[in-house]
């Protein structure tokens, strides 16, 4: 009988003892689970941090981006952006020509059974139309902006374009031989090019095209100005050979 008490005694002691561990076990688990959020917490919170410090690196950095343009920002017109605006307003006028020549048959002794040959030349080009951008001005007299602007011309040609089968010219000679050389194929080409930058430069609805081609650009600029800076700038416009022949005028009075 005391022997049972005795086992019953020792099976108590050994499922408290059970009891405590597992409650002690649990307990320190339980405190590891909360460090590592507690670790969590904290690197969660440095990255926030970071991120809050690149943000508001970012808003200083765009801040003083939008405060450098600001600065920058335009408030009156401009003659270097005017002229600007001009060397891109040009007109790009496509042709197609043909130039002609004759290459004479030579004279005496050595050039006997020579033949006149005849040779044609098709080929297209660039001639672009605009305004001299050196020669414009500008003057400012309150919101009025006085632009005084020449009239449009030839600046420049492009290369010639030569398609398949471009040449042409007459028969040679059977025994003495009156050659087209390179030269007077250049020769040709170059008095068409002079006929044809003669033929546009005297073209007047093309020139005034080009030059109202610039006056548009222009008074965009001024435009897109006033709405961005609440201005009413407005233009007069003063052409170049009226210019000169007021001055023409003058000093014709003058001589008198």
């Amino acid at each position: 009988m005391k022997k049972n008490y005795i086992l019953l005694a020792v099976c108590i002691l050994i499922l408290l003892l059970l009891y405590f561990g597992a409650v002690e076990n649990r307990t320190e688990y339980k405190g590891t689970v909360n460090g590592e959020k507690g670790a969590e917490t904290g690197e969660r919170t440095d990255r926030e941090k970071e991120a809050g410090n690149e943000k508001t690196a970012e808003n200083v950095k765009e801040t003083g981006h939008e405060g450098t343009a600001e600065k920058e920002k335009e408030t009156i017109p401009n003659i270097s952006r005017v002229r600007a605006i001009c060397e891109l307003a040009t007109l790009d006028c496509y042709y197609h020509n043909v130039a002609k020549s004759i290459k004479e048959k030579g004279r005496g002794f050595a050039h006997i059974g020579e033949k006149e040959r005849k040779f044609w030349i098709e080929y297209d080009g660039i001639v672009r139309l605009g305004i001299d951008a050196s020669k414009v001005g500008m003057v400012r007299q309150g919101e009025w902006i006085i632009i005084t602007i020449p009239e449009a011309k030839v600046l420049g040609m492009s290369d010639y374009s030569f398609a398949e089968g471009y040449y042409v010219s007459s028969e040679d000679g059977i025994f003495n031989k009156n050659e087209i050389t390179a030269q007077d194929q250049t020769k040709a080409l170059a008095e068409a090019d002079r006929q044809v930058r003669n033929m546009f430069s005297n073209d007047e609805e093309l020139l005034v095209g080009a030059r109202e081609r610039a006056k548009e650009l222009i008074e965009n600029y001024i435009d897109q100005l006033n709405k961005g800076t609440g201005m009413d700038y407005r233009i007069e416009w003063v052409y170049e050979e009226d210019q000169n022949a007021l001055q023409k005028d003058i000093n014709h009075v003058k001589c008198e």
